[in-house]
């Protein structure tokens, strides 16, 4: 109503203590847009504010959870011409930051006395923004693009990212717009995926972390399904599979072959 931006509040939450209010750790003129957490050390990157072209600078900022009243520390002044990040994960001292509208994660150490951002991650997809979500867990590095979760296995090697997980719901030719993933988590051996369109929470067995993994080589099987059909493809074996639902009750066993 006043066409004036009123800026943002970090707040922290005690989750022994849900009755107690939130409590007010920052407060900022800018648009704080994404957080991590190192060291007691907070992290968080903000936007600038616009030019008269509506052009925002990235920054990164820090500030001491110790400190009552901290003062934001700037760590990176001008990480990318863009309206936000969408996510920040650690990587050891490397803070990953991933800007959705550049299809790109780009990183850094912290512990550096200069900073040198590099790129973790670049799209392919011409429509960046489907770069939604990431998630970190030891050296491997998963990636929420479109209608497929990308991992890489070690981010300190040259290896590719590869699809893990792909969401083939067609209409058509053409992979519904409602398919594409938001985020990934990986918690135990099962990576939980959100399709915000649709409301839903989705789960799938990482294959690298499986103690259950089949001994064919995963990247060559294709799954896919319709309302009707679950497809397996592309399979070198002969082999017998099991269909689960997600309460982890057998509904299916089926030999298959390669024809």
């Amino acid at each position: 109503s006043t066409n004036t931006s009123l800026g943002s509040r970090i707040v922290a939450i005690n989750l022994n203590d849900l009755s107690a209010p939130a409590k007010v750790i920052y407060t900022t003129t800018q648009y704080v847009s994404s957080l991590a957490v190192k060291g007691g050390f907070l992290y968080f990157s903000s936007e600038t504010t616009p030019d008269i072209n509506d052009n925002f600078l990235l920054q990164i900022h820090k500030i001491d959870l110790a400190i009552e009243n901290p003062i934001a520390t700037v760590v990176l002044s001008n990480l990318a011409n863009s309206n936000g990040a969408n996510e920040m994960a650690f990587y050891n001292n490397n803070l990953l930051v991933l800007i959705s509208r550049l299809g790109t994660v780009y990183g850094f150490d912290v512990t550096d006395s200069e900073i040198k951002p590099k790129i973790y991650y670049l799209s392919e997809n011409v429509f960046s923004n489907s770069t939604r979500g990431m998630y970190v867990r030891g050296d491997a590095l998963f990636i929420a693009e479109g209608n497929r979760i990308k991992r890489k296995g070690n981010m300190n090697s040259d290896s590719p990212f590869n699809d893990v997980v792909i969401n083939t719901t067609t209409n058509g030719k053409k992979t519904v717009a409602n398919n594409e993933f938001n985020d990934v988590v990986l918690i135990g051996d099962n990576l939980f995926m959100s399709l915000s369109n649709q409301g839903k929470v989705t789960t799938a067995l990482e294959p690298s972390l499986s103690t259950k993994q089949s001994n064919l080589d995963s990247k060559t099987i294709t799954i896919s399904n319709s309302k009707t059909k679950l497809i397996v493809s592309k399979i070198e074996n002969n082999l017998t599979v099991k269909v689960y639902n997600l309460s982890g009750q057998l509904i299916l066993t089926k030999k298959l072959s390669t024809n």
